[in-house]
């Protein structure tokens, strides 16, 4: 039982230690025997980790005494690379990719955009970080505000220059185009003058032959009729052509004439009593009208009293040959107003080239100040630095070369200790602090003065221009205004001396019908004084002239009227030379001037005699003709006075004045008057080749100066601009950040290039 109840036991305890490694301890405990038999793994793995850690602990102090014992041979040694044109330390660009990196790819864009000034302000203290962010941002190649504003300037100049040299030639053009048209205007109304005074002398031949005062053979009264109806077929024909040119023009003149040929102002006479309105040109078309059907009338129905015959000699005698009048000396005046005008355009542009140009200068002279200010205010940083700064850092640069110079190659590419570079960075802010003397920078580049005096050079030759197209203009214009007088005149003189003939012949047929709405009488003894008037008017004028008429209207004018026209008749196919020489006991041969004084002298002397026909019916014709004509009863009846009259049309003095104003008057003022519209034209067209060829070379002065001086003189500034720029890198970095000047001289040019 008791055997039973005691187990027997079979195992054996026995007390053992353990050894804490990690802690230093031992620690004792009883122990199975059965356990102890075995290794505890603890203090296996305890040992385990000891040795582990003493063997880390040893490589350690290894790995440590090696290092200490092997030597540095890279030290003091600077990795330098060429990069952006400069020579710069590895580390350097690294960081300043790094930075860009940084820039770029950081999540603080919303804050950026949140507060765009101290982001601005970011940007700015960032540039002065390392001279390779500073190099870029100084160095970029971007042209300058003022540049732009200098080139914009320039560019609106040219565009204005050649904007006023374009409009005033071509306007010039047009101006003169004008006057040329104008001067046609005054021979088309000098013709249709001339010929509807022509077709009045035709029809008053026909009615002096229908009346039998001609002392004809049946056969020279046929041959005769002929010749007149031709004629006055011709002159209805260049009448009709006339008249067309003048109804086609549509160049303005003046009011006058625009009112002539636009509104009733011509009184015409339809019948004895009855008056209408025309316009001119109507007026003239009813002027032909009527002498188409006169031409085709029998010579039995050219009565005085025929009603076509009476409408164009009364007429052509009162109110339609006034504004034929007025219409020449209109177109006359038209042509000096419009030279006048003209000149005062000119003017104009002269002036406002001028003003034009005075504002441009005064801007490009205060944007090339400004370039000149910039490039001295960049000098002047310079002027910034302490003088002891600046002697430190020559004093160092000549160490520097000194070095190269014996070939020091370690001193060259060994980097200072950290000991000497903080000496250098005390003594360079000792000498930063150091007090500054101030000091003013005396610029003696004149070259911005250079440029004003081109551009002021310039600018007044481009104002030459216009000024000398001014006066050029002005000395033609003023020439032809000078002119329009003898002109006037002598458009008027040829047709005025065949008026004052057919009036005189007018009294002769019907003294009853008024001239010029007066009593025909008084009419035609101020003609015969008028005719003295505008001849002397005519001299007169020419002779003011003669020193700017055209030289070869000058001759044509002596040859006319103070010398033998006989040549130019002949040549112009009016008459033969023999006769001419013959004609008026040779008075055409010695000038004109000395016939058309005999030709007043005729119609003076034939009024003379006619006083004394007239009223006197008891007057003796032999005695009173003195040989000079022959009595014939061209009536057939008693009444002697009218006898009288018409026997004044065969008087050798009314024959020769009928012969001269048909063939020699007529022709010399024709001829004279082409000659002088020819003269004139060619001095405009001489003006006008001028301005052309000044054109010419003005236009090429613009190209030359715009692409020749201004694209490189442009590109010299920009270069200029930016190497002064350039200046300032070098200035060391530690030296720009402590100057606060040049800090916030770079700041704001920054700030400059960013706009």
């Amino acid at each position: 039982m008791q055997q039973q109840l005691i187990v027997q036991n079979s195992t054996m305890s026995n007390f053992q230690f353990k050894y804490f490694a990690a802690k230093a301890l031992y620690l004792g405990e009883n122990q199975e025997e059965g356990n102890s038999a075995r290794v505890d793994q603890t203090v296996i793995w305890e040992q385990s980790s000891r040795m582990s850690e003493e063997t880390q602990v040893e490589k350690k102090e290894k790995v440590e005494v090696v290092k200490i014992e092997r030597i540095n041979y890279a030290e003091g040694i600077r990795t330098l690379k060429l990069f952006d044109n400069r020579i710069q330390e590895i580390e350097d660009i690294r960081m300043s990719f790094t930075d860009s990196d940084d820039v770029q790819h950081s999540s603080v864009f919303q804050s950026n955009s949140d507060n765009p000034d101290e982001f601005e302000k970011g940007q700015k203290n960032n540039v002065f970080r390392n001279r390779k962010v500073l190099s870029s941002t100084i160095n970029d190649q971007q042209r300058p505000k003022v540049i732009i504003y200098l080139s914009s300037i320039i560019n609106i100049l040219m565009v204005a220059v050649l904007t006023l040299s374009f409009t005033s030639y071509f306007l010039g053009l047009y101006l003169f185009e004008n006057i040329q048209n104008s001067l046609n205007l005054i021979s088309y109304a000098s013709l249709r003058n001339q010929e509807s005074i022509q077709i009045v002398m035709n029809i008053q031949n026909l009615e002096m032959l229908r009346i039998g005062i001609w002392n004809f053979t049946e056969t020279e009264a046929i041959a005769y009729e002929e010749e007149q109806r031709n004629e006055l077929n011709k002159s209805i024909y260049g009448l009709v052509e006339a008249n067309k040119k003048l109804m086609l023009n549509e160049l303005y003149i003046n009011e006058q004439i625009e009112e002539l040929y636009s509104k009733s102002v011509v009184n015409v006479r339809i019948s004895k009593s009855r008056f209408s309105n025309y316009d001119l040109i109507e007026a003239t078309q009813q002027i032909i009208s009527k002498a188409l059907i006169v031409r085709d009338k029998p010579l039995q129905n050219l009565t005085l009293d025929d009603e076509d015959v009476a409408f164009i000699n009364y007429n052509m005698h009162n109110g339609i040959i006034i504004e034929y009048r007025n219409e020449t000396s209109q177109y006359s005046y038209g042509i000096r107003d419009l030279s006048e005008n003209n000149v005062k355009i000119f003017f104009i542009f002269m002036v406002v080239s001028a003003s034009s140009f005075f504002i441009l200068l005064v801007m490009i002279v205060i944007l090339i100040i400004k370039i000149n200010l910039i490039q001295e205010q960049i000098l002047q940083l310079f002027m910034e630095i302490p003088e002891k700064t600046v002697k430190y850092l020559y004093n160092k640069s000549e160490n520097f070369i000194s070095n190269l110079q014996v070939g020091e190659e370690e001193e060259l590419s060994s980097d200072f200790s950290d000991d000497e570079q903080q000496d250098e960075n005390k003594e360079l802010s000792r000498t930063l602090k150091s007090k500054r003397k101030k000091k003013m920078f005396k610029n003696t580049n004149s070259s911005h003065r250079t440029q004003i005096l081109i551009i002021t050079f310039i600018l007044c030759t481009f104002q030459g221009y216009f000024i000398l197209s001014y006066f050029l203009n002005q000395v033609i214009n003023n020439n032809l205004r000078q002119q329009i007088p003898e002109l006037n005149v002598t458009a008027r003189s040829g047709s005025y001396y065949r008026f004052v003939d057919n009036c005189e012949r007018q009294l002769f047929l019907n003294r009853e019908e008024p001239i010029l709405g007066k009593d025909s009488y008084s009419i035609v003894m101020n003609n015969i004084q008028l005719n003295y008037e505008v001849d002397s008017e005519l001299h007169q004028e020419h002779a003011k002239n003669s020193e700017i008429v055209n030289q070869d209207y000058y001759d044509t004018f002596q040859s006319i009227f103070m010398l033998s026209p006989c040549d130019i008749f002949e040549k112009e196919g009016y008459t033969t030379v023999e006769y001419c020489e013959t004609f008026a006991d040779g008075s055409i041969s010695q000038g004109m001037a000395v016939a058309i004084a005999r030709y007043f002298e005729n119609i003076r002397y034939i009024m003379t005699i006619y006083d004394m026909f007239y009223g006197h019916p008891e007057a003796n014709f032999s005695v009173v003709a003195r040989g000079w004509g022959q009595f014939r009863n061209i009536t057939n009846d008693s009444d002697n006075v009218t006898n009288y009259v018409y026997n004044l049309n065969n008087f050798k003095q009314t024959t020769e004045s009928r012969i001269m104003q048909n063939k020699f008057i007529r022709a010399a003022f024709e001829f004279l008057l082409d000659q002088y519209l020819a003269a004139l034209k060619y001095d405009i067209e001489v003006t006008q080749t001028q301005l052309l060829a000044i054109f010419i070379v003005f236009e090429v002065l613009i190209f030359f100066v715009y692409f020749i001086i201004w694209l490189p003189a442009e590109m010299k500034m920009t270069r200029d601009i930016w190497r002064t720029k350039g200046l300032i890198l070098m200035i060391p970095l530690r030296v720009i950040q402590k100057i606060k000047m040049i800090k916030s001289f770079i700041g704001v040019l920054i700030h400059s290039q960013d706009q």
